[in-house]
């Protein structure tokens, strides 16, 4: 996974978090968001001591709904190698 970047949506636990471990452990750059600060930061220390050297971790907070409302957009870039 070496060289790829994946966003993780609930990163700070449960499913989301056991899925950033793993990706970062596999050398993946990591981006999770959630709605709780102090979660995401718990997260972002154990996936960063879980990750392969050279990948990245960070933490975005998508809890202010009142200011900004619910995201109405997701686009998705999709791409795949053919071998």
């Amino acid at each position: 996974m070496e060289g790829t970047t994946a966003l993780v949506t609930g990163g700070g636990g449960g499913i989301g978090l056991s899925v950033a471990l793993r990706l970062a452990a596999d050398g993946a750059n990591v981006l999770i968001c959630g709605r709780t600060a102090s979660r995401l930061d718990d997260a972002v220390k154990q996936i960063q001591a879980a990750a392969a050297p050279g990948a990245e971790v960070r933490a975005v907070i998508i809890g202010d709904q009142r200011r900004l409302g619910c995201a109405n957009v997701s686009p998705n870039r999709v791409a795949a190698d053919v071998v």
